[in-house]
């Protein structure tokens, strides 16, 4: 299996990630390291780990996150790959569990998407079938989702591989505004009507936080239109149900963009069940719901 990742500035996090990681990889497994232009002096310490034969690495500048998962992606060659996977996480030792359960998967019904709390398994020739990662910075995985449940059973095992997720760049105001004005152009690219955001906007923020988001929508807006997709544009989503910016993970399921096969947990996988599709602080919760608005999503 090719773990593939993509790295900018982790140095506080990324040793302990690491090696949760190569701590549990089987002889054929890879990490497929891809880091971005790195400053903070992260990109030594991955260089101190390239002297293994687990890790993969490559370093190319100003990727956008969708554009270093497929470069990432095409350094692999393993025919199913692990994604989704970032260097601010620690992980629990059950990535190989899972991975065992999405090949049984594949044997017992048909190779599809594999989605956990913390990542994502696939075959490569579904990835490959959907068209790969495109070039978005916050919603990239969730479109390459919709994209292979066009084509392909998508599997959900309520189970997260996360020990600890510390996101220390959730600590600077411009990273935020940032990551809030690439959540607004990305689901405007994606096909996310704009009046549907500003509804969202009035339902889900407060007062004091409205203003805010209207200039970033607005600015959003107005750069949304170089290289758009349509990916959910045929699909409807609740402004008041959801804080559509973060396109969370209920709205994909309840708009029918994310059809799901869900599953039991079995009993080697029992103590990571988890009722929320992604740890922390986040608004992908699997039952729908919006989550804090001063959140930060994986």
């Amino acid at each position: 299996m090719d773990v593939l990742i993509t790295h900018r500035n982790q140095e506080q996090t990324i040793r302990r990630s690491l090696d949760s990681l190569l701590g549990q990889l089987g002889p054929s497994d890879r990490l497929v390291i891809v880091d971005s232009n790195s400053t903070d002096g992260s990109f030594d310490v991955i260089e101190k780990y390239y002297v293994s034969e687990s890790v993969v690495m490559d370093f190319e500048s100003g990727l956008s996150r969708g554009e270093g998962r497929q470069s990432a992606f095409e350094l692999g060659s393993d025919e199913i790959v692990a994604a989704h996977i970032d260097l601010d996480v620690t992980y629990s030792p059950c990535l190989s569990t899972v991975a065992e359960r999405y090949r049984d998967l594949r044997a017992e019904r048909e190779p599809g998407l594999l989605l956990f709390h913390g990542g994502m398994i696939a075959d490569r020739s579904v990835v490959d079938a959907a068209g790969g990662w495109r070039d978005l910075q916050v919603h990239e995985d969730k479109d390459l989702w919709v994209r292979i449940a066009e084509q392909f059973p998508v599997y959900y095992l309520p189970v997260s591989i996360v020990e600890e997720h510390d996101n220390y760049e959730w600590q600077s105001v411009r990273y935020r505004l940032r990551r809030l004005y690439s959540n607004y152009r990305d689901a405007l690219r994606l096909g996310i009507p704009r009046a549907r955001l500003e509804r969202s906007i009035r339902n889900h923020l407060p007062l004091t936080e409205r203003w805010r988001d209207r200039r970033l929508l607005s600015l959003a807006a107005r750069n949304a239109r170089d290289g758009a997709f349509d990916t959910l544009e045929r699909y409807s989503f609740d402004p008041e149900a959801h804080l559509l910016r973060e396109l969370p993970f209920g709205s994909l399921v309840e708009s029918g963009a994310l059809p799901l096969s869900r599953l039991d947990v079995p009993p080697e996988l029992a103590e990571y069940r988890s009722t929320s599709a992604y740890p922390g602080m986040t608004s992908y919760a699997s039952d729908g719901g919006g989550g804090s608005a001063g959140g930060h999503s994986r």
